[in-house]
């Protein structure tokens, strides 16, 4: 047992793997290259960058590296989240809490007076008819 585990450890860490690892490293450095030219980018435009960004960023990389087989789509995602966990104050915040009014998306009845609570059954109960009707 002792030696299956010590033959299984000596296969995976080997570094004559005929060219698999510099492909690896290769793969690594598009990522942490990518990784810090997006992160300048966002800070210095305070976090909002014009669509597309990633893209290019990924692209010229990707030239300048030589590496072809890379796929776009799981690069922006991993850079994407590390600078996310990177970069807390980056993160989107809630819209603030509207004041009320017509332009509320939630309604607070019991705030509601009697007549506003009046005018709000006719007009449940003039929806619900129509679409009864249909």
């Amino acid at each position: 047992d002792k030696i299956r585990k010590r033959v299984t450890w000596n296969f995976m860490h080997r570094r004559d793997d005929g060219g698999d690892n510099i492909a690896r490293k290769k793969k690594t450095d598009v990522f942490e290259e990518v990784h810090k030219r997006y992160s300048r980018a966002k800070v210095s435009n305070e976090g909002k960058l014009p669509p597309g960004t990633l893209a290019g960023l990924i692209d010229a990389v990707k030239l300048e590296y030589g590496v072809s087989d890379v796929k776009m789509s799981t690069l922006e995602v991993k850079v994407r989240t590390r600078f996310k966990k990177e970069n807390p104050e980056f993160q989107s915040k809630p819209p603030p809490p509207s004041s009320g009014g017509a332009t509320s998306s939630s309604l607070d009845i019991g705030k509601l007076s009697e007549e506003e609570k009046r005018n709000r059954d006719i007009l449940i109960n003039e929806i619900t008819n129509r679409y009864v009707r249909r």
